[in-house]
This record gives C-alpha cells, structure tokens and sequence, in this order.
C-alpha cells in the first residue's frame, strides 16, 4: 500500500485532449502515467466551474452541500477536506501552485509567480477571453524553464525532496493554471503544433435557439477558421506544457525510489468545449464540458496499463485516496473507488450527478439527461451517449427520452433532497474570495 500521494491538478483539461484518444495531442508523459498505472474512460466533475469542483474535489461533499455554487466564495469554515484530514493524522501536507483558494486543511500553502508567462494581465479579457479576435493567443515570453507550470512543477519537486527526507509519509498538491486560458504555451509547445489545420466542428445545435443565445451573447459566433486552428493550436500546447511537467515529476519519483511508495493522481476540475457545438469554456453538460482525464499509478498496488469504464466522479477522489493510504475514514458524500482502482471490480457507480448552477446533469452508461432553466423556463435535452456520442440528436420529446427522464427523477429528487443547501455566505459571510491581484495567478 502506498504511504504518500502525489495529486496532480490541471485546470479545464478536456477528457479527450490526450494521446491516447486524440493522436494530435503530444502527451507522452501522460501516456508514460497512463502505463504505469490505470486510466479511466469516464471521470466527471460534479461541477463545473472552477471553484466549486475544486471545493468538490477536496471535500468529497457536493457543492450544493457545501454552499459552493460560484466562484466567488471559499470554503466555509466549517468544512472538511481530505488534506486536512492527512494532515490530522500525521502527513506532511503541501499545496504549490493553483488552488483558486480552495486550499484549506494544507499544512503549506505555496504562492509562485508567474514571472514574464503572460503578456498582459492574466485576468485581463484579451487573456481570458480567448475566442475574441482581439484577444492573445500565441507564444509566451518567457522560456520553458522559466514558465508558470515549470515553477510550479520545480517549486513542488523541492518540497517532495525535503518531505520524502522526514519520517512522516506526504500528501503533494500541485496545481497547474493550464490549459485553462490564457492560452499562451512556451516554445517548444507553440511552435509544436505549427501548421494545425482542423475544420471547426459542425455539430447539430441542440437545442439550437439555447445555443445561439449563448452564442450571440459570449461572442463566439465570429470565430472564424483562423481562430478556431489558433486556438486548438495554444490550447494543445498548454496540454503538452503541463505533460512536460508531469515528466518531471514521474522523473524525480523515479529517481528517488518512492514509486512503490507513492500515488500518483492526475486529472482535471473540469473540461473545455473548445468549439464543440460552436461554444468555448465550460457549464453546458456536455461531454467535453463534464469528462476529464484520470490517471492514477502506484506500481505494486494498481495494474499496470489497465483501463476502466467505470462511472467516477471527482467527488470519490478525497475517500479513495484516504483508503489507499490506510487513513482513518472522513465522512463526506464521496464513495472510494479503490476497488475498482486496483482492477477488483469494474463498476463502481450506476449514474453520476453535475451541476450546472441553472439545472443538473445526471449520466448511466447508456444515456444523459441534461435539465436547465434558461429565462425563466425548464428545458429538457436526452442523448443516447451510446448511439449519439457527440449529443447531436436531442430525443427528450420522444417516447424513448420521456422513459430515461422518468427514471432518472427518483434518483435525481432523492439527491437533492439529501444534498441541497444554501449558498455559502448565507451562513459564513465571510466566505468570499480574496480581491484579484493583476498578473497573480491564485
């Protein structure tokens, strides 16, 4: 059994942006992670917005539970969280890197700056909003060694050197901005993907006057094919930046010999549509919106190379990660996968629950069913993910989709019944997040 963990989180990495799945991406460390270990096929965050998911994710409580329904809050005081946990119970906890301040429980918690990563002021529009033409999209300043994620990931790496030289076992959080916006890799991941020349997607738009409202409103609807390759071309690049830095990890893991010792958790707080259905960002329901990736190795104690399609959730991360160290249980909403971790079983949850802050996702393996309020109104969409992978045909009006809503509602009224709570500053008003900072990433 593994004594440490080491969590890797990225920000805004779709399921599908990886070697395996998409032979465009370069990800070779990833794919490195993915062999040593087990991959999963179908992890979804249980929000998806930033904060929210990461409260979700370091909880293993819902954000409705929580009161965590944007992101302008923090954790309230009196929530728990699985590094707080460890850290209770004698590991060495550090968090380096991003953590949008959802970082309580940490024994540490390490700030790095961005240095010359960005051109601008990072929260400024022509970073964030990068489907606008005025906005950057295209090589960073500084160098690879001198990047964000590489602080980060050299920052971290001399925490794991010091901790792995104490006695007591770690608990290693490192948070990456990437993929997230802005989309402005280091050479050589800008240049790395030079000459990428993909067709937008021509999914059908449904429910299409939804869409197009989104659409008209967020401004995507000018994207044209220059921009669209330009920015699958920066948002690739941040993927390959952050498999750079994964390889730095595995590196150091290796040479100290702590593999055996150590857990190895990859994924993401949510995806990106990155112009699937004409939209971009996340909070739709969709796949690439809800799917993130999950990788999780510890040779020794997980196969090998194996794959599942087990339904998880990010909210099952905190629990299982605290029975893989042998931890005493935290109580939490979370259900630990370790079964199905170490290959025992191949099923571990019937359906998965995201919100989507004006209605909620619920997904089995053979169909979603995505409930929204839009202008005072509820609308309903139904895919066959089995025959309609890419939720093209909404068949919610048709006998069929009638049948999976009906029996998906019990199970959906029963949620949030158990689940639902109040925002978070009704009770804790102090629970808001700090001011931005200009060129500060949190």
């Amino acid at each position: 059994m593994p004594r440490n963990v080491i969590f890797i989180l990225a920000d805004e990495h779709r399921w599908d942006a990886v070697g395996w799945e998409n032979p465009l991406v370069r990800t070779p460390n990833l794919d490195r992670l993915a062999a040593r270990g087990v991959r999963f096929n179908n992890c979804f965050c249980a929000a998806q917005a930033c904060v929210p998911s990461r409260a979700n994710i370091l909880t293993g409580r819902y954000n409705e539970e929580a009161g965590m329904v944007s992101n302008d809050t923090i954790l309230g005081r009196h929530e728990r969280t699985w590094p707080g946990h460890l850290d209770e119970h004698g590991w060495q906890t550090v968090a380096v890197g991003r953590t949008h301040h959802i970082d309580k429980g940490f024994g540490s918690v390490i700030r790095v700056p961005s240095g010359r990563s960005y051109p601008m002021n990072c929260h400024d529009d022509k970073m964030q909003a990068f489907w606008r033409e005025d906005a950057y999209v295209g090589p960073s300043d500084a160098s690879f060694e001198d990047y964000y994620e590489t602080a980060i990931t050299s920052t971290a790496l001399g925490f794991l050197r010091e901790m792995h030289r104490g006695e007591e076992p770690f608990a290693l959080y490192v948070g990456y901005l990437a993929p997230h916006g802005a989309l402005t890799p280091p050479e050589p991941y800008w240049s790395m993907y030079e000459g990428l020349d993909i067709p937008m997607p021509e999914d059908t738009l449904s429910p299409q006057d939804i869409i197009e409202n989104w659409s008209k409103r967020l401004g995507f609807e000018g994207v044209t094919q220059d921009r669209y390759n330009r920015i699958v071309r920066g948002y690739y690049g941040m993927i390959s930046t952050v498999d750079a830095c994964v390889g730095m990890i595995l590196d150091e893991v290796d040479r100290l010999g702590i593999a055996e010792d150590t857990m190895i958790v990859y994924t993401s707080d949510h995806g990106e549509m990155l112009g699937d259905k004409g939209l971009y960002v996340k909070g739709y329901g969709y796949e690439p919106s809800i799917g993130v990736p999950l990788l999780v190795s510890c040779p020794g104690t997980l196969p090998e190379g194996a794959v599942s399609d087990a339904l998880i959730e990010l909210t099952d991360i905190g629990p299982t990660i605290i029975e893989a160290l042998d931890a005493p249980p935290m109580p939490c909403s979370g259900k630990s996968a370790l079964s199905v971790f170490k290959g025992d079983s191949d099923k571990h949850r019937d359906w998965i629950y995201s919100s989507l802050g004006c209605g909620q996702v619920c997904r089995n393996e053979g169909y979603k069913w995505i409930h929204r309020r839009v202008d005072g109104k509820c609308v309903d969409e139904v895919y066959d993910m089995s025959a309609d992978p890419r939720e093209n045909n909404n068949i919610a009006d048709t006998p069929e989709g009638r049948e999976v809503m009906l029996k998906f509602y019990p199970d959906l009224l029963d949620f949030l019944s158990a689940h639902w709570h109040r925002p978070v500053t009704d009770f804790d008003p102090e629970a808001v997040q700090p001011r931005l900072i200009p060129f500060f990433t949190t």
